[in-house]
C-alpha cells in the first residue's frame, strides 16, 4: 500500500513539474457501451456479450484523476458437457485511478487526442445465473443466489476532443474477477474483457475557472489599453499644438491655391460639357449612304469639333437584328461607320481625332429596327 501511495505522489509531482499551461481541476461524466468477452475454454465468439458503463470522474492534476465507475450487463459461460453457452448478469461498482500519458510525458496542454491508463478495485454483484448443475463438471463453483465478490480492473483508453467540453473515447479493459464468476473451477481468476465506446462530458467547474481567468485577463488588458490610450492622446495633443502654427501660416496659401484650382476645374468641366455631343445618324434598310435629313446632325458635330480642337470623336455603326444575317450586318455597320467618318474627314477633321467601331447586329442599343440602323457619334 505504501508503494502505491508513493507512486501516486510521484505522478502528481511530475504533473506539476511538466505543466506549461494553466490547469483547472474538473468533474466529468462518462457514458460508454460496447462488447464484453468472458475468457473460457471455447471459441471467443461463443463468449461475447453486451457491456455498458457509467462513470463520474474528477481530474485532480494534469496527469492524475479518480472516477467512480458502474458497469456490467451480461457475462457468458460455455458448457463442455452440453456444448452450449449460458448467460448470467452482473453489475459492478469500482473506484479507478486514471493517468493521462501525454500530460505525464509532455506537460499539460489542451490536446485534441489524449491517451490514458487506469486501474481500480471494486465489488462485483452476480445474479440470474443461466447455468445449471447438469451443464457443469462435477467440480464447479455453481452459484444460484445473487452473490458479491471483489473485482480488480485495469485498462487503457484514448479520448478524441470533438467540442470544447465533449470527447469521444475508446476504452479497452480487463475486469479481474473471482474464479466463481462463470460457475466453473479454474486455476486462476476469471477475466471479463470489455471494449467500450462512449462520450465524456465536462460538468462545468473548469468552465467557471476559465471564465474567471478570462475576466481577470480582460480587466488587465482593458487597463493597459486605457493607459496606452491616455498616453497616445497626450502625444497627439502635443503634436497638434506643434503643427498648429505651421498650419496657420500655410492656410492662406492653400486657400488661394484651392480657389485657383476650383476656377480651373469649373472652366474645364464647362468646356467638357460644351464639347460632349451625341448624335444618331440614321440609315435606311440595308443602306449606308448618308441622307440629306441627317446632314444637320453631322454639321452639329463638325461645329463642336472645330470649336474645340482638343475634342475627339467616336463613331459606332449598328445594324438591326430583325433583318439580314449576322455576317452581312457586321459589314453593313462597318460601312455606316466609315461613311460618317469620311464625311467628317472631308470637312477638315484630322483622322487622328476619329475612332471608329462597328457592332453589326450583336448589339442593338434601341428598341425598334429603324433606330438601330444607325451610326452613333459621340464627342468628348
Amino acid at each position: 500500500m505504501k508503494k502505491i501511495f508513493a507512486a501516486l505522489s510521484l505522478v502528481m509531482m511530475t504533473s506539476g513539474m511538466f505543466a506549461q499551461d494553466k490547469f483547472y481541476t474538473d468533474w466529468y461524466m462518462q457514458l460508454q457501451g460496447g462488447v464484453g468477452h468472458t475468457v473460457g475454454e471455447t471459441e471467443w465468439t461463443n463468449l461475447l456479450s453486451p457491456a455498458a458503463s457509467l462513470s463520474l470522474g474528477y481530474q485532480a492534476t494534469p496527469t492524475f484523476g479518480l472516477r467512480l465507475n458502474a458497469n456490467g450487463w451480461e457475462g457468458m459461460g460455455y458448457s463442455n458437457i452440453k456444448f452450449d453457452s449460458y448467460k448470467y448478469n452482473f453489475g459492478q461498482l469500482a473506484l479507478d485511478a486514471t493517468f493521462d500519458l501525454c500530460n505525464l510525458i509532455g506537460g499539460y496542454k489542451s490536446r485534441a487526442i489524449n491517451p490514458y491508463l487506469f486501474a481500480g478495485i471494486g465489488g462485483n454483484y452476480r445474479f440470474n445465473n443461466g447455468a445449471s448443475l447438469d451443464m457443469l463438471p462435477a467440480e464447479n463453483y455453481y452459484w444460484e443466489d445473487p452473490t458479491i465478490s471483489l473485482a480488480g480492473r485495469a485498462g487503457a483508453g484514448i479520448d478524441f476532443r470533438v467540442a470544447p467540453y465533449v470527447t469521444i473515447g475508446l476504452e479497452v479493459l480487463d475486469n479481474m474477477l473471482s474464479d466463481h464468476f462463470n460457475s466453473k473451477v479454474g486455476d486462476n481468476l476469471d477475466n471479463h474483457w470489455n471494449a467500450l465506446l462512449g462520450l465524456k462530458f465536462s460538468l462545468g467547474s473548469a468552465k467557471k475557472q476559465a471564465a474567471a481567468d478570462a475576466a481577470a485577463a480582460a480587466a488587465a488588458a482593458a487597463a493597459a489599453k486605457e493607459a496606452a490610450r491616455l498616453e497616445a492622446e497626450k502625444k497627439a495633443q502635443e503634436e497638434a499644438a506643434r503643427q498648429k502654427a505651421e498650419q496657420e501660416r500655410a492656410q492662406a496659401a492653400r486657400e488661394a491655391q484651392a480657389a485657383r484650382e476650383a476656377q480651373e476645374k469649373a472652366a474645364a468641366e464647362q468646356r467638357a460639357k460644351d464639347r460632349a455631343v451625341t448624335e444618331n445618324v440614321l440609315f435606311k434598310l440595308d443602306r449606308w449612304n448618308i441622307r440629306k435629313t441627317e446632314d444637320e446632325k453631322i454639321d452639329h458635330v463638325l461645329e463642336v469639333l472645330n470649336k474645340y480642337p482638343e475634342a475627339v470623336v467616336g463613331i459606332t455603326g449598328y445594324a438591326d437584328h430583325w433583318t439580314g444575317t449576322p455576317k452581312w450586318n457586321m459589314t453593313l455597320s462597318e460601312r455606316r461607320a466609315n461613311a460618317v467618318a469620311k464625311r467628317l474627314i472631308e470637312a477638315g477633321i484630322d483622322e487622328s481625332r476619329i475612332t471608329k467601331d462597328w457592332k453589326g447586329s450583336e448589339e442593338n442599343p434601341f428598341e425598334t429596327p429603324e433606330l438601330n440602323r444607325v451610326s452613333v457619334i459621340v464627342t468628348k
